[in-house]
């Protein structure tokens, strides 16, 4: 979180851009923007990048191994659909 300071007193902050903390940020980067006002009017932002990198490899769930004998006849055997989604 940003903290701003001032030489005169406090100084209060401004979002200006990008998530908030406590937001769900997608994956990717986002950049987020502040600004610090003083009593004075003046005024100094900063921004910060925030990226989120997927590194969650997907599942996958095979079905078990098939054992079949050839179909009457032949040499090959048909194997159903479903067996392969």
């Amino acid at each position: 979180m940003p903290t701003a300071t001032d030489n005169c007193g406090s100084a209060g902050l401004d979002h200006l851009g990008g998530g908030l903390s406590g937001c769900v940020f997608g994956k990717g980067a986002t950049t987020v923007t502040r600004m610090a006002t003083d009593g004075a009017n003046l005024t100094s932002t900063c921004a910060f990048t925030i990226t989120v990198n997927d590194t969650q490899a997907p599942a996958i769930t095979c079905p078990a191994s098939i054992t079949r004998g050839t179909d009457p006849g032949q040499c090959s055997a048909t194997v159903p659909a479903h067996v392969f989604g």
